[in-house]
């Protein structure tokens, strides 16, 4: 690797592209930089930082933005000299060298151009790689960024770095989100940082002359992910509201998801209610529920407060209905359709039982 694409230093627990971030704004150049990784929106972060060092003076003559271009256009654009700036910039997405099928210039000649070119970029020019998604380490390109370039993986960040970004980009707007609704809104969206940034917009707007967002604002706003609906679907299934879960499940269905995932989806949560009720009756924190199901704050509370007034041996028939459900499906005794509906009514069945049982 050389001097120009040495890894920036990192703070503890900053991200690569918070450690990037930093370093230009301490005035490091790079040469070459591939942006990969699942989040475009950390990525969008940096082309923006990176085209702050080329200045605010003609932009449109010192920074070239390219799709897929053979090596010598893009051996063009960062040979030229910048104009009235110490700094040039080239963008390259979409490049099929990275990704997909090379099919306007020969791949064999132009890996071999990228490999004697990327050692000697001009000092004055940076050349970044925006890769969607993340990078196939097979692909000859890919290995030669990795030796010759700075790789900044742009990660989807965790549910907690996402409650905390999205508390923060709500203060800059003049809303507080406390922790809880933060955590509702990460696992009702997920933890998509555009999708999140997308929808904390419209919240801000829907909230206008309030100073907070509740998590009542959250469910009347925000488009819910598949896996929040359906755990949905499973809350009101297990507080015996068949009304509601029936809309539910026929609004999933609409949309076009098919019974046998959601039949899959909602064995799952019922089962992360049975687990959580015993763990904590066994005495288990929620930090110790969530580490040990890999769920976020947010579903532990809920599957906590779903299963808090069902019998242990109730909520264990609910698992055992459901295996035996999922099984009949999935060997061909019942249609897929038939076996959901089948599930949601024992279930019904089973927390009717409680009713009768505390009357």
């Amino acid at each position: 690797m050389n001097k120009e694409s040495e890894k920036p230093a990192a703070k503890k627990g900053a991200t690569p592209v918070d450690a990037l971030l930093s370093s230009l704004k301490q005035g490091r150049r790079y040469g070459c930089i591939l942006l990969e990784g699942e989040e475009e929106y950390t990525k969008r972060l940096a082309v923006e930082a990176l085209k702050g060092t080329v200045g605010q003076d003609f932009p449109d003559m010192n920074i070239s933005s390219l799709r897929d271009p053979a090596p010598d256009e893009l051996i063009a654009a960062a040979e030229t000299v910048p104009f009235m700036s110490e700094r040039r910039l080239v963008i390259v997405k979409d490049s099929t060298l990275l990704s997909g099928k090379v099919t306007e210039f020969d791949e064999e000649k132009a890996l071999e151009k990228m490999e004697e070119y990327l050692p000697r970029i001009p000092a004055e020019t940076t050349v970044v790689f925006v890769l969607r998604g993340k990078a196939d380490e097979r692909r000859r390109m890919v290995k030669l960024l990795r030796k010759h370039a700075l790789c900044v993986t742009c990660a989807r960040p965790t549910d907690g770095e996402a409650q905390k970004w999205l508390s923060q980009e709500a203060k800059k707007r003049g809303k507080t989100l406390p922790g809880p609704a933060a955590a509702a809104m990460v696992f009702t969206v997920g933890p998509s940082m555009d999708t999140l940034s997308g929808e904390l917009e419209k919240l801000v707007s829907y909230t206008e002359g309030r100073n907070g967002i509740t998590e009542e604002d959250i469910r009347a706003v925000a488009i819910p992910t598949r896996e929040a609906r359906v755990f949905d679907l499973a809350n009101s299934l297990l507080a015996g509201d068949g009304k509601q879960a029936f809309l539910l499940k026929r609004r999933l269905i609409l949309d076009g998801d098919q019974p046998l995932m959601l039949l899959n989806l909602l064995a799952e949560q019922c089962r992360r209610v049975y687990y959580t009720a015993e763990m904590l009756r066994d005495g288990k924190s929620e930090a110790e529920i969530k580490e040990t199901l890999g769920i976020p704050d947010f579903a532990v509370r809920s599957a906590a407060a779903s299963g808090r007034n069902i019998s242990s041996e109730l909520l264990r028939r609910m698992c055992a209905a459901c295996t035996d459900t999922e099984y009949l499906a999935k060997s061909g005794q019942v249609n897929d359709g038939a076996a959901l509906e089948t599930m949601m009514l024992r279930i019904l069945q089973l927390k009717a039982i409680t009713g009768r049982k505390r009357a």
